[in-house]
C-alpha cells in the first residue's frame, strides 16, 4: 500500500481538473486556485490520515483474529486440563504456604541479622577493649618483669651479702671459740690456785691444831702482861684472818659472777642472728679490753691476797713461838673454833635448806612449764606464737614465769568467754530458727566439714555435747583443746577445775581480773 506523501508527489492536482466541480459549485477557478490548493492539501493529508487509520485497524483486526483464534485455543486446552488442575492447585497451595513460611522466616532472619549485627558490634569493642586490656597488662607484665629483675638482682647481691656473713660468722665464733678456751683454762687455773690456797690454810690450820694440844700439855700459863699483849697480837690475828677470809669470799663471788658472765657470753654467742654477731664483733676490743683490764685487777688483788698471806703465815708463826707458854689463847681459840663450827654447822643446815629451796623451786618452774604446755593446746582466735611462747618461758626467771603463766590464762579465759558468746548467739540463732534445726545443723554449722559425728570409735556424747556434771565453760575448753580428748580435763565438785597433767596444778573456776587469779598446787 503506497504512504499518501508518495501518491502525492505522483498524482498533482491542477485547476483544470477540478474546474468542472468548482464551478458545479458555483466556484469560480481564477484566484481562488491557491485555496483550492489548499483545501486539495489538507483533504489529501486527511486522506492519509484516514489511511493510517485504516490500515491500523486492519492489523489490529488481524490480531484479534489471531488472538481469538489462541483464546479459543487456550479454552480448548484449559476445558482439557480441567481435570488436571486440581492437583494443580493443591501444589500452588502447598508452595504459597510454602512461601509463606519461607517469607516468615525470611523475616525472622532479617530480625535475626539486625541482632547479629548488633551483637557483631558489641563483640567488636569488646575485643578492642580486649586488646586495649591486653596491651596494658602486656605493658604491666614487662614492667614486672622488669622489677623481677631488679627483686633478682636484689636476690643476688642479698645472698652474696649472706654469705659474706656467713664467712664473718664462722670467723667470729672461732674467735669466740678460742678466746672461750683461752677463759676456761683461766679459770680452771684460779679456781686450781684458789683450791691450792685452801688446801693450804687447812694444812696450817690442822699443824695449829696439832701444835695447840701439844703446846697446852706441855706449857704454864704466862705472866698477865704477857697475856694481855698476846691477846691483843692474837685479836688483831683475828681481825687480818677475818680480812683475809673476806677477800677470799669476795674472790668467790667474783668468780661465781665471772662464771654467769661467761654462761651469759655463751648463751648470747649462741643465737643465730647476724646482726647481733656483727654487733657483739664490733664491740669485742672493748670487751676484750674490760676483761684485760679485770684481768689485771684481779691478778693484781691476787698478788696482794698472796703476799698479805705470806705475811701473815710469817706472823703467824712469831706469834706461835712467841705463845708457846701461854693456855688461855689457846683455849680462846679453841672456843673460837668451837664456835666456827657451830657457825659452819648453821651454814651446812641453811645450804641444805637453800638446795632443798632450789629442788622445790625447780619442781615448781617444770610444773609451770608443763602448764604452758598444756595451756598452748588450747586453740582459739587469737593470734599468738606458741611455740615462741614456749621458747621464751625456758628463758624466763621463775617470778617472771609465774607472771606469764598467768596472761596465759587470762588469754585462755579471753578465748573461753568468746566461745561462749559464740556458742550462745549460735544458740539464740537455732532458736529462733526452728526450721534449721535438725540432721543438716552439724553440716550448716560446720560450713559442710566433716565432723566429729562422722568418725567413728568417739563417744559423739563425750565430744559433741557436755556432760550432765560439765559446765559451759568446760565444754568450750575441752572443745577448744586440739587433742578434744575429754581425758585432758576432769571436773570435780567444788567449783574447781582439775587440769590431768603430770604435776596437776588446780585452776579455780573464776573469772578474774588479770593478776587476781589463784593458782594452787594439788596434792
Amino acid at each position: 500500500m503506497l504512504s499518501p506523501r508518495r501518491g502525492l508527489n505522483k498524482m498533482k492536482v491542477t485547476a483544470p481538473s477540478v474546474q468542472p466541480y468548482l464551478s458545479s459549485m458555483g466556484i469560480t477557478v481564477g484566484d481562488e486556485s491557491q485555496i483550492v490548493e489548499k483545501e486539495v492539501d489538507e483533504v489529501a493529508s486527511l486522506r492519509r490520515e484516514h489511511d493510517l487509520v485504516k490500515n491500523a485497524n486492519s492489523r489490529k483486526e488481524q490480531e484479534i483474529k489471531k488472538l481469538e483464534e489462541e483464546v479459543e485455543n487456550m479454552t480448548m486446552t484449559l476445558h482439557g486440563r480441567m481435570a488436571d488442575n486440581s492437583q494443580a492447585k493443591s501444589q500452588m497451595t502447598n508452595i504459597e504456604n510454602k512461601s509463606t513460611l519461607y517469607e516468615s522466616k525470611l523475616e525472622e532472619e532479617l530480625t535475626d541479622r539486625g541482632v547479629y549485627n548488633h551483637m557483631i558490634q558489641r563483640l567488636t569493642r569488646e575485643a578492642l577493649d580486649a586488646k586495649k586490656a591486653t596491651v596494658s597488662k602486656e605493658n604491666a607484665l614487662e614492667s614486672l618483669r622488669h622489677d623481677l629483675a631488679s627483686a633478682m638482682y636484689g636476690l643476688l647481691a642479698v645472698r652474696q651479702e649472706k654469705s659474706a656473713a656467713e664467712s664473718a660468722y664462722k670467723a667470729l665464733y672461732a674467735d669466740w671459740w678460742e678466746k672461750k678456751q683461752t677463759n676456761i683454762r683461766a679459770l680452771d687455773d684460779l679456781h686450781h690456785a684458789v683450791a691450792q690456797t685452801r688446801l693450804k690454810s687447812d694444812i696450817l690450820e690442822a699443824r695449829e691444831v696439832s701444835r695447840k694440844k701439844n703446846v697446852q700439855a706441855a706449857l704454864g700459863q704466862l705472866k698477865q702482861k704477857e697475856t694481855r699483849r698476846l691477846r691483843r697480837e692474837s685479836s688483831a690475828q683475828m681481825t687480818h684472818f677475818s680480812e683475809i677470809q673476806e677477800e677470799l669470799s669476795d674472790t668467790d663471788r667474783k668468780l661465781i659472777r665471772v662464771e654467769a658472765e661467761l654462761k651469759q657470753i655463751i648463751e648470747a654467742a649462741g643465737t643465730n642472728d647476724v646482726d647481733k654477731i656483727i654487733s657483739k664483733y664490733v664491740g669485742r676490743e672493748e670487751t676484750l679490753r674490760a676483761l684485760k683490764e679485770e684481768h689485771m685487777v684481779s691478778d693484781a688483788r691476787m698478788r696482794k691476797l698472796r703476799d698479805r698471806h705470806k705475811q701473815l703465815n710469817e706472823m703467824l708463826s712469831h706469834l706461835r713461838s712467841a705463845a708457846a707458854n701461854s693456855r688461855t689463847i689457846y683455849q680462846e681459840m679453841d672456843q673460837t673454833s668451837e664456835r666456827l663450827k657451830e657457825t659452819e654447822k648453821e651454814a651446812a643446815v641453811l645450804a641444805d635448806k637453800c638446795n632443798r629451796a632450789n629442788v622445790l623451786m625447780d619442781a615448781f618452774r617444770a610444773c609451770m612449764l608443763k602448764c604452758l604446755t598444756k595451756l598452748s593446746t588450747v586453740h582459739g582466735s587469737l593470734d599468738y606464737d606458741d611455740q615462741h611462747e614456749l621458747s621464751r618461758a625456758m628463758e624466763t626467771p621463775t617470778p617472771d614465769l609465774l607472771h606469764l603463766m598467768e596472761q596465759k590464762l587470762n588469754r585462755v579465759l579471753d578465748v573461753i568467754n568468746r566461745e561462749k558468746a559464740e556458742r550462745e548467739l549460735h544458740r539464740s540463732e537455732t532458736t529462733t530458727n526452728p526450721n534449721g534445726s535438725g540432721s543438716g545443723s552439724g553440716s550448716a554449722l560446720n560450713g559442710g566439714a566433716p565432723t566429729m559425728d562422722d568418725k567413728p570409735g568417739i563417744n559423739q556424747s563425750s565430744v559433741r555435747a557436755p556432760a550432765p556434771s560439765e559446765t559451759e565453760e568446760h565444754f568450750i575448753l575441752r572443745m577448744a583443746s586440739t587433742t578434744a580428748s575429754p581425758a585432758n580435763f576432769a571436773r570435780p565438785a567444788g567449783g574447781v577445775m582439775q587440769l590431768n597433767f603430770t604435776t596437776p596444778v588446780a585452776i579455780p573456776w573464776t573469772t578474774k581480773r588479770p593478776g587476781l587469779f589463784d593458782l594452787t598446787q594439788s596434792e
